[in-house]
Parts: C-alpha cells; sequence; structure tokens
C-alpha cells in the first residue's frame, strides 16, 4: 500500500474526542446539512490521507467519505471523514452541529486543498445537493460547489468481530514500530516480507520484520489474556502510518477479527481497519544465533557517526562497509575499525575504542542497514556478536534482551 503521503508532527489528541462512529457505513438517505470548524476537520483530514488510492483508476477510491451523524451523548452530532483503499480503510471524527445526517464522496485531493485554506477561525457549512451530488461549501463569504460521488460506490468495511483485543500505550507502540517494521521489504516480490509478525501469546507479545538480509525481532512483555498464541501478519505500512500520528500518552486499542482476516487499530477520533497478509512467515527463530567468536561493545553515538562517515564512499560501493575487531590486552581496550572505499572517490577508516572479548576478525556489512539500525536504538551501548565473515551479525541493545536486529554478511573480496 503505497501513497504518496506527507504528515504533519501534530499528534491526534489535538483533536477533541468525541464519540466513536457505530458505524461508518453511508447512511440509506443521501442528505447531508451540518456546521463544523474548518481547523479539526483539516487535522481528520490529514489523519486519512494514507489511505487514499491517488493512482487509482476507480474514482470512488480517490475521494473521502463525508458522514453526518446525530449521537446521542454529543449534543450537536459529529462529522466522521472516511478513505479506503480497498486493503484499508481509514476514519477520524470531529463534532459537528448536524441538522441532517446523510453522506456524500468528495474527491480527496480537492476537497483537503480547499479546506487548509479556508479562514481556520470561521465557521464551515457543508451542504448535500442530492439531485445533483454536488457538495456546497460556505465559509464566511467564501462558496464552493464541489461535484461529488454517490456514497453508495463508495466501499464499505467488513462486518466486524473482535475475535481477540489487547491495549498499547502510546508510547511502546511508537517504540515497537521504529525497531522492528523498517526490516520489513518494500517490494511485492515476497508479499508476506512486507508485513511485521504479531505473536500474541498468554505472557506478552513478539514482533518480527524481515527482507532477506535482515531480521528485527522485539518482545514485549504484557498480560493479554489470551490462552492460545496468535499470530497474524500486519501490513508494515499500515503500523507506519499508526506510529507516525499517535501521541506517547494515549492507549491504542488492536484487535483482530475471529477469521483472522482483518486488524482493527483504534485510538480517540481515529480507526484504522487493514486486511492481514495472507501466508507463512519464515521460522525467524532459526536464523539467529546462539554462540558467538567474538563480541564487540561499542558506543552508540560513536557508531553512528562513524556510519555516516563510511556512508560517504560506502554509497558508491553498494554500501559496503568493512569491520576490523581487534581485542586489546584487556577486554576493554579493543579497538573496531570502520572502513569503506571508492574506486572513484577514495576511503574513509575510522578506530573506536571497544570492548572486544573472543577473535580478531573482519567482515562486510550493508552500511546503510547499520545505520538504520543505529537509528532505532534508545540504548548508550551497542553490542555486536559473530562467528565468522559468512554468518549471520547479531546486533542488540546492551542490557536491553528485548531487542534484537540480525545482519546477513556481505561478500569481502580477498585481495
Amino acid at each position: 500500500m503505497q501513497t504518496d503521503t506527507t504528515y504533519s508532527e501534530t499528534a491526534i489528541t489535538e483533536t477533541p474526542t468525541v464519540t466513536a462512529p457505530t458505524s461508518i457505513t453511508a447512511p440509506s438517505t443521501p442528505m447531508l446539512n451540518a456546521l463544523c470548524a474548518p481547523a479539526p476537520l483539516s487535522l481528520a483530514l490529514r489523519y486519512v490521507k494514507p489511505t487514499v488510492a491517488f493512482r487509482t483508476t476507480l474514482p470512488a477510491l480517490k475521494c473521502v467519505l463525508l458522514n453526518a451523524q446525530m449521537t446521542n451523548d454529543v449534543s450537536n452530532g459529529q462529522l466522521v471523514v472516511t478513505t479506503s483503499n480497498l486493503n484499508a480503510t481509514t476514519s477520524s471524527w470531529l463534532a459537528a452541529h448536524v441538522t441532517t445526517p446523510g453522506s456524500i464522496a468528495v474527491p480527496y485531493a480537492t476537497f483537503s486543498e480547499l479546506v487548509n485554506r479556508l479562514p481556520q477561525n470561521a465557521t464551515l457549512h457543508l451542504e448535500m445537493d442530492s439531485a445533483t451530488q454536488t457538495l456546497r461549501v460556505q465559509c464566511d463569504d467564501i462558496v464552493t460547489n464541489i461535484k461529488g460521488v454517490p456514497s453508495h460506490e463508495f466501499p464499505q468495511p467488513p462486518a466486524w468481530d473482535t475475535g481477540a483485543q489487547i491495549e498499547l500505550g502510546g508510547k511502546e507502540f511508537k517504540s515497537i514500530v521504529r525497531q522492528v517494521a523498517y526490516a520489513a521489504a518494500s517490494d511485492d516480490s515476497r508479499p508476506v516480507l512486507t508485513g511485521v509478525l504479531f505473536e500474541i501469546g498468554a505472557n506478552g507479545l513478539a514482533f518480527a520484520a524481515a527482507d532477506g538480509f535482515r531480521l528485527s525481532l522485539r518482545a514485549q512483555a504484557s498480560a493479554t489474556g489470551m490462552q492460545e498464541t496468535l499470530r497474524v501478519i500486519v501490513p508494515a505500512q499500515v503500523l507506519g502510518d499508526i506510529e507516525k500520528i499517535i501521541a506517547d500518552d494515549m492507549t491504542l486499542t488492536v484487535a483482530i477479527n475471529s477469521t483472522k482476516s482483518h486488524i482493527q487499530f483504534t485510538m480517540p477520533n481515529y480507526r484504522l481497519i487493514a486486511s492481514l497478509l495472507d501466508g507463512n512467515f519464515p521460522n525467524v527463530q532459526s536464523i539467529v544465533p546462539t554462540t558467538h567468536a567474538t563480541r564487540v561493545v561499542v558506543d552508540t553515538g560513536a557508531l553512528g557517526s562513524s556510519v555516516d562517515l563510511a556512508m560517504i564512499f560506502a554509497q558508491q560501493a553498494k554500501n559496503l562497509v568493512v569491520l576490523e575487531a581487534e581485542p586489546g590486552a584487556n577486554e576493554s581496550a579493543g579497538t573496531l575499525r570502520l572502513v569503506a572505499a571508492s574506486a572513484e572517490s577514495g576511503d574513509t577508516r575510522r578506530a573506536l575504542p571497544s570492548s572486544i572479548t573472543g577473535d580478531a576478525q573482519k567482515l562486510a556489512l550493508n552500511g546503510k542497514f547499520i545505520k538504520e539500525f543505529v537509528e532505532s536504538v534508545n540504548a548508550p551501548q551497542i553490542a555486536i556478536q559473530f562467528n565468522n565473515a559468512a554468518s549471520p551479525v547479531v546486533f542488540s541493545e546492551v542490557g536491553n534482551p528485548n531487542y534484537t536486529h540480525i545482519l546477513m554478511p556481505m561478500h569481502l573480496s580477498s585481495k
């Protein structure tokens, strides 16, 4: 699910919380008359943008469904905005004064650009002409008419029945996504690898992502209430979309339906339902080495800056960065060297003081992958463990057994 998306750094908590819609299905009577504020509507439109199918040939998938609803616990009702690309459906809602409930789908690009340019402190009046399927948008002395699509042409989400449900804090969810999802594949040659494996057991959660060259594993202790272990594969793109808008102090409810075909994420004023990926995820535990011949402990910041320097030359040589580990006279006196060279531009090397136990070794890794791992780390030190130049390399945060990253080595010429 690829879209041309830009995101605001504004957290979703800035929208006043109103009641979650009982359904995002369009009402049978195609009418709509409602008042709302432009600012929260603009914010809601940004939240649902990731699931607009901009490149489709189906007009309805380029639209946002506007659904004005009456509610029991909100005095004047609410406006629900929804987008769908068939694989995922996103809704966000805001308080509105609803005179006549109803719905219409209008082109997302046109409507969102209009709302963003209107006076944000004014009142927006939305009114639908059902005969012509036109949305009249009035704000102060600005009157705009937007041609729409009948709401019944907009795709409907699947009927929902919850089979399993857990809750995650916003801060821990963001940490999980940042330490796992980046390792998922970016191409569709093996669709199952574009997702993140969710494993929910009685004592906690486990997450995994792999692209054939690297593997990220993350565990999270939690009382899930599950009697049996549940395994599903969630599109990594979906997790990234939510991670960009969830606030640290928010609670995210994650539900999986009984047929294990869809997953639902809910938080204040926001809901996303996505199709789960079919297929068998690789047996990732079999990839993780259980022994090592060399272990290096290095400062996180120093390793990060050294990789940045090496990439000046490595990016011209398939991102190849050579690591040379040399133990010292005692455990704390070792040296880790990072070397990168380009036939066209030259070379660079940097020696980092490190704690090294085991054998002196030399191996080559993808510098871009090292950089992405370092950027996901929260600990001040990183441990690197390996057996030889051809075996998987294990990266981890010192003091945190719950996060492990595996990199497959690159071929190192003997010349």
